[in-house]
């Protein structure tokens, strides 16, 4: 999955947690609380995009070696979702669960 930023460079993560009305992801940065990003994500019909304000802001844990890469985890609820998308969010859960 990938998080659009308003302005800059899209970002790569993994999604952790996904539900109807958010998900939780681990980015390699730290995003601003309060803002809406596109979020991309990819099914197996190919990408779609979803908006989600970033609401919770996990700082990421200090490795004992200092050599993990550390990883942001961002809570995003989202908002104005469209029918189509909404549906694609369907499926995607539907296949999670099985």
């Amino acid at each position: 999955m990938t998080v659009i930023p308003p302005e800059g460079e899209p970002i790569s993560g993994t999604m952790l947690n996904v539900s109807r009305g958010g998900m939780l992801v681990a980015l390699p940065v730290e995003l601003e609380l309060d803002r809406t990003y596109q979020i991309e994500v990819t099914d197996s019909r190919g990408a779609f995009r979803l908006h989600g304000e970033a609401l919770r802001l996990h700082l990421p844990r200090r490795g004992g070696n200092g050599t993990e890469a550390a990883l942001f985890k961002v809570g995003f609820e989202f908002v104005g979702t469209n029918a189509a998308a909404s549906q694609r969010l369907e499926q995607l859960l539907a296949g999670l669960a099985t």
